[in-house]
């Protein structure tokens, strides 16, 4: 489990709940696993909130809601697939993306 701040619904701030209890991804062969250590929020995420792209984006989601936004970060990766060959565990890296801890295709994470 991994803690986040959580979209429950398109709408204001008040739709976001702190939550403990998020599923932790696994990264598929041609992923890394990547524990965030610090993010931001972009303007674009203000207006995914509110439900902007919301057609676009809910065919990207393999559900809905809960949603975490954000979409720069830097961390560590914890943990390659089978096929990266660019990373390994143990990697600072930054990346535009969201979440405490996330699975990204290694084109795009960068060593910093």
């Amino acid at each position: 489990m991994m803690i986040g701040a959580a979209l429950l619904r398109y709408g204001d701030a008040s739709n976001f709940e702190i939550s403990d209890s998020l599923l932790c991804p696994t990264p598929s062969s041609n992923q890394v696993l990547v524990n965030i250590h610090s993010s931001s929020v972009n303007p674009i995420d203000i207006m995914k909130r509110e439900g902007y792209g919301k057609a676009v984006f809910e065919k990207q989601r393999r559900s809905n809601f809960p949603w975490v936004l954000g979409s720069d970060f830097s961390g560590t990766i914890s943990e390659v697939g089978s096929k990266v060959t660019k990373f390994k565990e143990g990697d600072e890296v930054w990346v535009a993306r969201q979440m405490q801890i996330t699975v990204l295709m290694q084109n795009m994470v960068f060593l910093i």
